[in-house]
């Protein structure tokens, strides 16, 4: 968080301050005289008292404190991460030392990926290998310390702020490199050296929209019976009233698209705030070409004051902010949530990208919808329109699974919304699916009475979850094992991880990342066991780090099943076809150019299985090779680079995205020796520019040509309404793929010739 925000914070704490109670801010960065003499509270902000230079102090110099009242703890805890981490930019000098520091080891877990590092083009990210990590250290030191020493009185370094929180342990960090930034991470952040919280007698943690509290137990090393037994207002259910709506859910042509094209254009007689809010600033490039306005990390306060003050002409896009920001009563009447959150860290991107069905990771992002979905209503007579658009984030909320991480005022609204979805398309009849949807939200803004009895009835109707004590024990088994290593205890912290995977651990993906974990911590006193550790935990999950002796790949072959046997298996899996066309969906939704480089790859990959093909990843798999390899018939694949993030203007392939394309071929060559490849390019432009060129021939996928694959694999699926799954025959499948052009040879014809210029 900025100064601005900041002194936002602090003076929203001051008018909230109990009048009752004499209360101080901090003049000048310094702790007032009169806290410190206990004759008044202190107000302050979590980034002053959590920070390598804070006037608390560290250690045994911090300032003593009875009682300490932590408010929105869950956003606290991002802010003490934050406030560990070494961030390091593209253009510092100490960002392209460490990345040469780490070449070999990185080229090692993905030769591709880090060549689009280098480049500086895409946001591929790789974690430098725990080993090399530790045999680094004293080069590690000198980096970060001499550019922590050169810091100006002016505008320190950020290093400065964090530097005395890991400098004595960088042996407990992993880094995390991508193609903008570098992360120097602790794998657990040093709470205990804020010796004015950790020591404090009094702790009192306050949170008003997140159901899971887990989160506290790692990041404020919170008891688990803490956790269990809140205090909370018993009566009270409810507060506010929010009417959630998914447009795409009432008619497929109110998607993304229509949505943000309909509402983003300015209007100046608006009566109210509309806010969008959106993962990243590239998603919200699309709401500031259709009109919004999209504001900048320092101007994001003067736009957020000025809906306050009733300026609502302009729909205001927020990127990646979900927290800290109030928008109470008019400032915010329509809230319209773009899009499924992204990984706030390298290190969260990095979990996401290993661990996807986690439910760890889907915690942490019912987490951020709920913190964002908390932004608007701000008090018990506050209402809004909420909208939310996005496959992904449509798909996170219409999961029952998913649904249940988040709090039960939140899901019986979701409920709501979708028992309205449902209601309009029964009643749509022949109206323009937007105008009634437009109708739907007015009844909330213009206060139909019938619409706040209905959300009434239906909010006193909420009957508490109960909860469930699993997800506690395996932080508390994180936080343990950690501490154990970090004391010197390795042995002690893979005994408590293994009982950890015993215990709560079914899916192999999930129990390859606690091995990997295990590995590390086995490197401390055996190299052996570190090494068969993470070499089984590869074999787990593949998208983990490859053992450094590296590792015999697995060769894709043909699925024994045939092709229509795989997708009936796949079919089966749903139980109803609103379930199969809301997997569809979210996979297809990513098929597009600008989403990002690894959500791509695994949607192509998805979309192989979705087919009935044998499909793999082996650039992120085996860390060399092609994005997506396909096999089509027996001896035949298909290999694939995707180059999603290129703009669709690039007039030409570059040398290095040519050269990637060679290197897949020829490690396609060695490894299938007879085998034949149909070489595709995912890319807008079909011409290589005159210093590149192809070793074999390469068709390119252009954004007509991938919109046809897509609408043609939707329309596929599209047939299975009002069919039994269960029972489709294998024949029907084989004439459905045959009418929608999705037979083997209908797909490598699609693809077009690249030209070579000058050739």
């Amino acid at each position: 968080m900025n100064p601005v925000a900041h002194e936002q914070r602090e003076r929203q704490h001051q008018k909230a301050a109990d009048r009752a109670h004499p209360y101080c801010l901090s003049e000048g960065g310094e702790i007032p005289e009169e806290f410190l003499n206990s004759e008044k509270l202190f107000i302050t902000t979590v980034q002053k008292l959590f920070n390598g230079q804070t006037k608390f102090g560290l250690g045994p110099r911090s300032t003593e404190v009875a009682t300490l009242v932590m408010d929105d703890a869950h956003a606290c805890v991002d802010s003490i991460r934050q406030a560990s981490v070494i961030h390091l930019e593209r253009d510092e000098q100490a960002y392209q030392d460490i990345l040469s520091l780490f070449d070999g080891p990185l080229q090692q877990q993905g030769a591709g990926t880090l060549a689009d590092i280098k480049s500086g083009e895409y946001e591929s990210i790789l974690p430098v290998p725990y080993w090399a990590w530790k045999e680094r250290q004293a080069e590690i030191t000198d980096i970060v310390s001499n550019l922590a020493r050169r810091s100006s009185n002016t505008k320190p370094h950020s290093a400065w702020f964090t530097w005395p929180l890991i400098k004595n342990h960088l042996q407990n960090c992993q880094c995390i490199v991508s193609g903008k930034h570098l992360e120097i991470s602790p794998y657990l952040a040093p709470v205990d050296l804020f010796g004015s919280y950790a020591a404090a007698k009094h702790r009192v943690f306050m949170s008003a929209t997140v159901t899971n509290d887990a989160f506290l137990i790692k990041g404020l090393r919170l008891a688990p019976s803490s956790i269990k037994s809140p205090l909370v207002f018993k009566d009270e259910k409810w507060s506010g009233e929010k009417m959630i709506l998914l447009p795409s859910f009432m008619d497929p042509s109110l998607d993304r698209v229509k949505i943000v094209n309909e509402m983003a254009p300015p209007r100046p007689k608006r009566t109210f705030g509309v806010v969008a809010l959106t993962p990243s600033f590239k998603v919200a490039e699309f709401w500031r070409t259709c009109g919004a306005l999209v504001p900048t990390t320092e101007t994001i306060e003067v736009e957020i004051e000025k809906l306050g003050s009733g300026k609502y002409e302009n729909v205001v896009a927020i990127a990646s902010r979900y927290d800290g920001i109030d928008l109470p009563d008019n400032s915010c009447r329509v809230l319209i949530f773009d899009s499924l959150p992204n990984a706030q860290t390298l290190v969260d991107e990095y979990a996401d990208s290993t661990r996807s069905q986690s439910d760890i990771t889907a915690m942490r992002i019912a987490r951020a919808v709920e913190q964002g979905l908390g932004r608007s209503v701000r008090g018990e007579r506050d209402y809004c329109a909420v909208i939310l658009i996005g496959p992904e984030l449509v798909k996170m909320v219409r999961s029952q699974k998913t649904r249940m991480l988040l709090s039960d005022q939140t899901r019986k609204q979701i409920e709501i919304g979708l028992e309205i979805a449902q209601m309009a398309r029964t009643e749509a009849g022949g109206a323009d699916p937007y105008e009634t949807f437009i109708s739907i939200v007015n009844q909330s803004l213009k206060r139909d009475d019938g619409w706040k009895q209905f959300y009434t009835e239906q909010m006193d109707s909420i009957v508490p979850s109960a909860s469930s004590y699993d997800v506690l024990d395996i932080f508390e088994k994180e936080l343990t094992a950690e501490a154990a290593f970090e004391a010197g205890d390795a042995p002690k912290a893979v005994g408590i991880l293994q009982s950890l995977i015993d215990a709560h651990v079914k899916d192999d993906l999930e129990k390859g990342w606690y091995l990997q974990e295990m590995a590390r911590y086995a490197l401390a006193y055996s190299t052996s066991t570190a090494e068969n550790l993470q070499r089984e935990a590869h074999s787990k999950n593949r998208y983990l780090m490859l053992p450094a002796s590296g590792i015999q790949i697995e060769k894709l072959r043909v699925l024994s099943q045939g092709r229509t046997s795989a997708i009936k298996t796949w079919l089966a899996t749903f139980d109803t076809f609103e379930e199969l066309k809301l997997a569809v969906d979210e996979v297809l939704g990513r098929l597009e150019f600008g989403v990002k480089a690894d959500r791509f790859e695994d949607a192509f990959h998805q979309l192989g299985k979705m087919l009935g093909f044998g499909s793999q990843r082996p650039e992120r798999e085996w860390k060399e090779g092609p994005d997506n390899l396909w096999v089509i018939r027996d001896g035949e694949y298909l290999l694939v680079e995707c180059k999603s993030e290129v703009k669709l203007t690039r007039a030409e392939i570059n040398k290095t995205e040519s050269g990637q394309m060679n290197n897949a071929c020829a490690w396609f060559k060695r490894n299938y020796p007879g085998a034949k490849a149909t070489n595709v390019m995912v890319i807008p432009t079909k011409k290589v520019s005159s210093a590149g060129g192809f070793n074999e021939s390469v068709l390119a996928l252009r954004k007509s040509g991938l919109a046809s694959l897509v609408s043609r694999a939707r329309k596929f699926y599209q047939e299975f309404a009002g069919l039994d799954l269960r029972n489709v025959t294998e024949q029907r499948i084989q004439e459905l793929l045959t009418v929608n052009a999705l037979d083997a040879d209908h797909i490598l014809s699609r693809f077009e010739p690249i030209e070579v210029q000058g050739a």
